[in-house]
């Protein structure tokens, strides 16, 4: 039997964020697999994302690698073919997602050994396809969505034709934040990513501002839903959403994740109130072994080594 796949554009998070919804034979994969085992979409606790639309404009049809690396080398989130076909709302390396395996022949095209992957856990897999395609549909359907993605470009407003990166308005802000924002490019610097200095941009209106971390050339990502206390007071809260908007902005404008704990498998901290915290000073947490700071945030661009972690 072959089977027919088809490709729609969607919206996702901004109305011009388009992802690349998957039918297999009428049925979406987000139905297919979660029927197969995948946890089921819930609101505000569990979401998974299709790739990402900018994907058409590469040749990343096929095999790997993955649907969320776009024509820039290195930035691919598996090694080998593994292929994700979904991945959990946050749409970050290493996130959940739907693996599976695609492979080309002249006629056709096969998704076979779909797999539910998560970075802490082994692979499981899941009782899903194999699917094959006839090649010259499969082909087709990726096409005519290329034509509907450049249809809608034409009508979106210039500054989001990336689709990935945003520009905004610079906008003033309060001296806790600029002070916050300083703070954080410490770090930055320390870390050799000194290249990047930060600052912030508008995403809302000029009567209803939404503060945002921008890179240098004023792109955000448009889909954070951490914002920045700008006319707070209060170093150690407006630090902690200052902290969290910069990594929000790198890991999906730039795919850096930053800080990384070394000891940990390079596993990303995040900015986090300290539970041992006297001041009420934010620290980068690691999640692993059970939890432990980094560093307080100010202080990693000062150590000259990795704090030793628990074992």
């Amino acid at each position: 039997m072959i089977d027919a796949l088809s490709v729609r554009l969607i919206r996702h998070i901004h109305p011009y964020d388009v992802d690349l919804e998957l039918s297999v034979n009428g049925r979406q994969l987000i139905d297919i697999a979660v029927r197969a085992g995948l946890p089921p979409v819930v609101t505000g606790v569990q979401d998974w994302v299709y790739p990402p639309a900018r994907l058409l404009r590469t040749d990343q049809f096929f095999e790997g690698p993955d649907r969320w690396e776009d024509d820039r080398p290195g930035w691919g989130w598996f090694d080998g073919n593994d292929t994700a076909l979904l991945a959990d709302g946050s749409g970050q390396p290493e996130s959940e997602s739907l693996l599976a395996d695609i492979s080309v022949d002249a006629d056709s095209v096969c998704w076979s050994n779909f797999r539910w992957y998560y970075a802490s856990r082994p692979e499981r897999r899941l009782p899903v396809g194999p699917f094959v395609f006839d090649r010259a549909q499969y082909e087709s359907a990726f096409r005519e969505a290329l034509r509907d993605l450049e249809r809608h470009l034409a009508t979106a407003p210039e500054p989001l034709r990336d689709l990935d990166r945003h520009l905004a308005t610079p906008v003033e802000v309060g001296p806790a934040a600029r002070e916050a924002l300083a703070i954080v490019q410490g770090d930055l610097n320390g870390s050799g990513l000194g290249r990047l200095t930060m600052l912030f941009a508008n995403a809302g209106t000029s009567s209803d501002p939404v503060i945002i971390a921008a890179l240098p050339d004023g792109n955000f990502w448009g889909g954070s839903d951490i914002t920045v206390d700008h006319l707070g007071t209060d170093i150690p809260l407006v630090l902690l959403t200052v902290a969290g908007s910069v990594q929000d902005t790198l890991a999906e404008i730039e795919r850096i994740i930053w800080p990384r704990c070394a000891q940990h498998e390079d596993q990303q901290a995040v900015a986090k109130s300290s539970p041992d915290s006297k001041d009420g000073w934010p620290v980068w947490w690691c999640d692993g072994m059970g939890g432990h700071v980094l560093a307080r945030i100010g202080d990693l661009g000062r150590l000259l080594s990795p704090p030793a972690c628990p074992s």
